[in-house]
């Protein structure tokens, strides 16, 4: 019985020898250190520190006597109160540490490298929900596109789109409204820009000629570019990967991290500077009056 009440109260708080002098002073009231000692079977070295701390937690008490000093327990009740202060501390002091605690944690995260989080998504409708709500959620306003070239058009059954009015221009609107930029990195050959208006006006009723230069930049490459890839701000890297022997079917995948994202925009720096710029918008007009002026020249030698 004893043994388990020992226990006990260890649980609560207390060292083994503290339960044990405790207990002898409930069981027994008014001992002398000595007895306390004797009864509790605590060397009479520790007794001392042990009845002072049990005194300071409100579970003895000492009195002066004609014999001496005294020894008695409170009642057990004190125990409650005890258990109630201490549970108190307790939630104040994982309060203060928890703070401190996520000080260093968020220091450290923001020291680490990125986790990189993928996901691989093989529905097309699947991959717009994901990109959309990336955008408008990351406040991204650029994204980069290396095209797979020649252009395909969509194999999901989509129609092209409607016109776009005749002279109006077209900007970039991402998903939350606000107005984007998207640049485009295309393999250059034989007919790639036809290939690009086609592209266009399929799938925006737009031709090179009224996008909005604030909002589309193009450039084409003689650098072979095999992989379909959009990097979205510095955070995000989409790869559009037809499968082995479906080219109607493509396999999309998400890399969401930082460093991975600017990774991949080191390696196509070089390739997107050292491209040929494409004119749209104003200048794509001026260009195709250019040559308009002098191929009709060039019909009256």
């Amino acid at each position: 019985m004893k043994d388990e009440l020992v226990a006990r109260l260890t649980g609560l708080g207390l060292t083994k020898t503290e339960a044990k002098v405790y207990l002898a002073l409930v069981e027994n009231p008014n001992l002398s250190a000595q007895q306390v000692s004797y009864v509790s079977k605590v060397q009479r070295t520790q007794i001392y520190g042990i009845l002072k701390r049990l005194i300071n937690l409100g579970l003895v008490i000492e009195k002066q006597t004609e014999k001496g000093k005294l020894y008695e327990s409170m009642p057990p009740v004190m125990l409650v109160n005890l258990v109630e202060e201490k549970t108190r501390t307790l939630i104040e002091e994982s309060k203060n540490i928890t703070n401190q605690l996520e000080e260093i944690y968020r220091a450290h995260r923001q020291k680490s490298p990125d986790t990189p989080e993928i996901e691989v998504v093989r529905n097309l409708k699947k991959a717009l929900e994901l990109t959309s709500e990336y955008l408008s959620s990351s406040g991204v306003d650029e994204i980069f596109f290396v095209a797979e070239t020649p252009f395909t058009f969509p194999a999901n059954g989509e129609g092209p789109a409607p016109p776009f009015p005749e002279g109006e221009t077209l900007s970039m609107e991402l998903p939350d409204g606000r107005t984007g930029k998207l640049k485009i990195l295309a393999e250059n050959y034989e007919g790639v820009i036809d290939d690009l208006e086609k592209n266009l006006v399929f799938r925006w009723g737009t031709k090179l000629s009224q996008l909005d230069p604030e909002s589309f930049e193009i450039r084409l490459t003689t650098t072979p570019l095999k992989i379909r890839t959009f990097l979205i701000g510095d955070r995000m890297t989409i790869f559009k990967i037809p499968e082995l022997g479906e080219r109607d079917k493509v396999i999309h995948i998400f890399i969401k991290s930082k460093s991975f994202t600017e990774y991949m925009g080191s390696l196509l720096k070089p390739i997107w500077e050292s491209a040929r710029v494409v004119p749209v918008g104003p200048e794509r007009e001026k260009l195709l009056k250019q040559q308009s002026d002098t191929g009709k020249m060039r019909k009256r030698k």
